[in-house]
């Protein structure tokens, strides 16, 4: 960070810098080894293997687009609903972390 403030190019006088406390949490990165041809259906494919195999948390995406973002959350919301419930085809619902289909 000291070298950073002390560029005089990008900074002709030294920003302030500023300490935030705030909780860590441990983070697991996923990631293809190849680039997929469809990307936001690795992206979904993925997403779902780790909701069904992993212990519930947050799972963070980065798409290309806002139009992406919107249509991998209605294909996920399809399949497991807004609370996180994998919908069956019968109707009824069952817990995240469920078998895959």
């Amino acid at each position: 960070v000291d070298a950073l403030r002390a560029n005089a190019t990008l900074f002709p006088s030294p920003p302030p810098v500023l300490t935030v406390n705030a909780r860590q949490f441990p983070v697991t990165v996923h990631f293809a080894r190849k680039t997929p041809e469809d990307h936001l259906e690795a992206a979904y494919k993925k997403v779902a293997r780790i909701h069904c195999k992993l212990p519930p948390g947050g799972i963070l995406v980065f798409l290309t687009g806002q139009r992406e973002i919107e249509e991998l959350c209605t294909k996920l919301r399809s399949q497991y609903g807004r609370a996180g419930r994998a919908v069956r085809p019968s109707g009824g619902t069952g817990e995240w972390g469920g078998a895959e289909s």
